[in-house]
């Protein structure tokens, strides 16, 4: 079935003329989509530690299948407010169950103090 698939994908993109970066551009957001749809992110908020030193990003995450997963990570761009990437941040798990939630706790890099916001950018799995 994957193999059928990826032909889905990777014919019209080669028969529109897109180069081999297109292409694995595609997949990958393909993919990101697939991890996406996996998981849902139930609650989340973002502090500075009280000296100002580290920033972390707290929720919880259900895992919207019947399949325990050996291992999901939860990633996370923090913006200053001019809104430029000035860190990301991620938290990991083993073992996620079926339909279960994972409380995480994200430490970000970047500085603390120049957080402005942050958004999700995706799951990883396997």
């Amino acid at each position: 079935m994957k193999k059928y698939f990826l032909l889905l994908i990777l014919v019209p993109l080669f028969l529109t003329g897109c180069s081999t970066d297109d292409v694995y551009q595609a997949l990958d957001d393909t993919v990101q989509e697939q991890e996406n749809n996996k998981f849902t992110l139930l609650e989340d908020r973002g502090y500075a530690d009280e000296y100002g030193v580290a920033y972390y990003i707290e929720g919880t995450v259900r895992n919207d299948t019947s399949i325990t997963y050996s291992y999901v990570q939860v990633q996370f761009n923090v913006y200053d407010e001019a809104g430029n990437i000035i860190g990301s941040c991620l938290d990991n798990i083993n073992n996620l169950e079926g339909n279960g939630t994972w409380k995480f706790k994200a430490i970000c890099t970047g500085n603390a103090n120049s957080v402005s916001s942050y958004s999700l950018t995706g799951f990883s799995s396997w």
